[in-house]
């Protein structure tokens, strides 16, 4: 698996933002009995797609030990990411959506990051189905898109935090 050093500097910034949501959590509240549903939704998304994050990024280097030929590997991984990717879409927008409307989240933001998985989605799921050929470039999208909910996620939820509004 050559060039796939990109993906353990993914894994690393993940692992880098699983702490940071840990010193936010603990920073931020001190003296505050319960958080804003919206923000409760922003620390969850960025755990977790912190944690998704490092997982994929680190998967496909287990295919190593099994000296399957690139190709497969890329096709397994891909196939893997894309269900992720759409259980995700599908079980969560509905009601990051509902938090939107209700105020608790920025349309925007929510409907950007939707589109984001999305075109990620539908990019791993056209290399598993062999509309493009599944490689590091297309998979590392994938990967880069759960990175960015973590990011997102953690600019949102700071500003929120740390700098709330008045």
């Amino acid at each position: 698996m050559e060039n796939a050093e990109p993906l353990l500097t993914v894994a690393e910034v993940a692992v880098a933002f699983v702490g940071f949501a840990s010193l936010v959590t603990v920073v931020a509240r001190r003296g505050i009995e319960t958080w804003a549903e919206g923000n409760m939704v922003r620390f969850r998304l960025m755990i977790s797609m912190s944690l998704s994050s490092i997982f994929f990024a680190l998967l496909p280097f287990a295919f190593l030990a099994f000296e399957w030929k690139e190709e497969r590997s890329w096709l397994i991984c891909s196939l893997s990411l894309g269900i992720y990717l759409a259980v995700t879409l599908s079980t969560s927008t509905r009601g990051y959506i509902a938090l939107a409307k209700q105020g608790q989240l920025n349309p925007f933001v929510v409907g950007s990051l939707s589109l984001v998985v999305l075109g990620a989605t539908i990019l791993q799921l056209a290399g598993v189905l062999g509309a493009v050929q599944p490689s590091l470039g297309t998979y590392l999208v994938g990967v880069l898109s759960l990175l960015l909910l973590s990011a997102v996620s953690f600019a949102r939820l700071v500003s929120n935090v740390i700098l709330p509004r008045s």
